[in-house]
């Protein structure tokens, strides 16, 4: 049964529409009350919260936490996010491999080949593969350009990337997310390579697993933010 009680005030002065949550102010990650411009706007919040069962259960959820984020985003965490993300240019995860003509190797170049091929093709990406150790130095011109890309997206695309850093360490695997070239659950299997290439050959730790499938359920809340909010506003 739900019990979460959603109220609407308009604000005729200002035209703007707040909403409480069990008699709590929506407000966002500054703890400021959240204005909600038209009724759009406000009817694809109150889509998405009346999908909880409780107030619980939606404060618990990361989705509703990134979007406190959204209202919440200033210049400044914007220029923050940016130098977040440049700072994976020397150390992305996919531009590394294992030892040469090993089984790991192959397995990754068939994984991150089309990945990097989309890039190339559709940002003029050209990437590096390295069998160094981090950091290995990429061309100043793949930064310019992912710095473009970057700088170039609206609030909820830059909070998605952002975050979906935290779990690919790649840039070129969060662009193919972010373009949705690849859906969430492949995107999935493809950060956890190594993982799952250990696991077929040394064996499964439940414990690990169980830990795993939390954070597997931040990632693909991640992406279905974007999902559920880029169509409608930024």
């Amino acid at each position: 049964m739900k019990n979460i009680k959603l109220n609407i005030l308009f604000r005729s002065k200002e035209k703007y529409f707040t909403l409480k949550i069990d008699e709590k102010d929506f407000l966002d990650s500054n703890a400021n009350i959240i204005k909600i411009k038209n009724k759009k706007e406000l009817n694809l919040l109150l889509d998405f919260m009346n999908k909880f069962e409780n107030s619980k259960k939606l404060y618990k959820s990361y989705v509703f936490k990134l979007l406190q984020i959204k209202y919440g985003i200033s210049n400044n965490i914007r220029k923050d996010y940016i130098a977040g993300i440049l700072r994976f240019i020397n150390t992305d995860a996919s531009c590394y491999r294992a030892e040469k003509n090993s089984e790991l190797e192959d397995l990754q170049n068939k994984v991150y080949t089309p990945l990097f091929l989309y890039c190339k093709k559709k940002y003029k990406l050209d990437f590096i593969v390295s069998y160094s150790i981090m950091p290995f130095e990429q061309s100043n011109y793949n930064s310019k350009i992912v710095e473009k890309i970057v700088k170039g997206l609206d609030n909820i695309s830059l909070i998605a990337f952002y975050h979906i850093m935290s779990f690919t360490n790649s840039i070129i695997v969060s662009l193919n997310i972010l373009d949705e070239n690849i859906n969430e659950q492949r995107a999935w299997e493809i950060i956890n390579i190594e993982h799952n290439f250990n696991i077929r050959k040394w064996g499964n730790d439940i414990e690990n697993e169980k830990k795993l499938l939390l954070k597997k359920k931040l990632f693909i809340d991640i992406i279905n933010f974007k999902k559920i909010f880029k169509t409608s506003w930024s």
